[in-house]
């Protein structure tokens, strides 16, 4: 991160757009400028993923709050938690749109009826994408499986971890390493 005078506008402001488009809750400009009414929405929202910020973190200066997020000092509540990319990176996960995880979806699926056979998937911009590599009982309703989660340039692995479907889904089953 450039020091606080090379950094355009307000710094605080600024490295808070910054880890808030990393975060992908932000999609305006990095200019250090005034709250606008939809990069306080986008905060909002930002906000609403950290399960207990009410309670514990709301007397914290914004900054920090997102920046620990970032820094996954606090575990944000997010979608991809409902899918094998649980044990990721905050930023692996909210970087992950419903399009994503529909696909991480089939590609465990596919991953499942053809043991030890890497699955890809990959978005329609190409800008992530990944792989599922699952063993155990085809078709089973549990398995061991390894993830990669490709996202812009940076890559992320999961696993070897234990999943099981529920619900119609495939989750981390509680107690598996992270």
């Amino acid at each position: 991160m450039p020091p606080d005078n090379q950094l355009p506008g307000f710094p605080s402001q600024w490295k808070i757009q910054s880890a808030l488009k990393q975060l992908g809750f932000y999609h305006g400009p990095l200019d250090g400028g005034y709250a606008t009414p939809q990069f306080r929405a986008d905060l909002e929202v930002y906000l609403e993923a950290i399960p207990d910020y009410l309670t514990r973190y709301v007397r914290l200066p914004f900054e920090e709050i997102v920046l620990m997020g970032l820094n996954d000092t606090v575990r944000l509540s997010l979608p991809a938690d409902r899918t094998l990319a649980a044990p990721m990176s905050n930023l692996a996960r909210a970087n992950l749109n419903s399009n994503d995880l529909a696909r991480l979806r089939a590609a465990t699926e596919r991953a499942n009826a053809h043991p030890d056979q890497e699955q890809q998937w990959r978005s329609t911009d190409g800008r992530r994408g990944g792989t599922v590599v699952m063993s155990g009982a085809p078709n089973g309703p549990c398995g061991t499986f390894s993830l990669r989660v490709d996202i812009n340039d940076a890559t992320e692995t999961a696993g070897p971890l234990e999943g099981c479907r529920r619900h119609g889904q495939w989750e981390v089953i509680t107690g598996s390493p992270r």
